[in-house]
């Protein structure tokens, strides 16, 4: 089968904003069902091409699919959820939706092989803390975020005492969890580097603590960590945060 280009597939998506044909005049189109087709396009054949695809990319394209373009001003269907829980933990809310565009692309029953689930890609042990399953509604899910992101805050608040810095810090934490975040902030003031400061200070053991020589120090506690993958994290939220802030109040 010949590979689907991009065009292919981005004709596929404008399907789902055409109504279906009809043959009454005065009855009310009804529209593709997007999810549906979703299922059609990577369903209907074992060698369909977007089978091949990496999951992150399937990933996006099921995001275009299920949340097509909004409004001008508006990110996804979520924002006034995102922000409530924002205003609650003090953040902007075009930060809170970069980090769940780089968990989920605003997929709310998204779940990983790790069990991640939903918007904001929660773990079963921090769902279980904060009493929800995975039939939580998107609303609960940037909920119960909202609460971790607070938590995390509180952690690193003694740490980090600039709230901008603190930021890069919460946003490690979410994606690795304290414990590493804390070992490569003991391992940049081992090595005469700011534990408070993240980049070029702790960003670089974050990066390097998948090397034997950092995460088997002494100070480090919670051992291996792929560190790319959080460094890239940080990098993509942020970056997410600054085009956010360019074209949305």
């Amino acid at each position: 089968m010949t590979r689907i280009s991009i065009l292919s597939i981005l004709f596929l998506l404008s399907l789902s904003f055409l109504p279906s044909c009809q043959t009454d005049p005065k009855t009310k189109p009804k529209p593709i069902d997007a999810a549906a087709l979703f299922s059609c396009i990577t369903d209907s054949a074992i060698n369909n091409p977007l089978r091949q695809l990496p999951n992150k990319d399937t990933k996006r394209i099921k995001s275009l699919i299920l949340n097509p373009p909004r409004r001008v001003g508006q990110i996804s269907e979520y924002d006034q959820a995102i922000k409530k829980t924002a205003k609650k933990i003090g953040w902007d809310w075009r930060l809170l939706a970069s980090l769940i565009h780089q968990e989920s692309h605003f997929i709310p029953d998204l779940e990983s092989e790790k069990g991640a689930f939903g918007l904001m890609q929660l773990m079963p042990v921090v769902m279980e803390r904060y009493e929800i399953d995975y039939n939580a509604t998107p609303e609960e899910q940037i909920e119960v975020g909202g609460k971790l992101i607070q938590h995390l805050e509180k952690c690193l608040h003694n740490k980090v005492t600039d709230s901008a810095e603190r930021v890069k810090f919460v946003l490690a934490a979410y994606n690795a969890g304290l414990g590493h975040v804390y070992d490569a902030q003991r391992l940049a003031e081992k090595y005469g580097k700011s534990p408070d400061i993240w980049e070029d200070n702790v960003d670089f053991f974050i990066l390097n603590k998948s090397k034997p020589e950092y995460y088997n120090d002494s100070c480090c506690r919670n051992g291996y960590l792929r560190g790319t993958e959080t460094y890239s994290f940080v990098e993509s939220v942020l970056k997410k945060h600054k085009q956010y802030k360019l074209i949305i109040e």
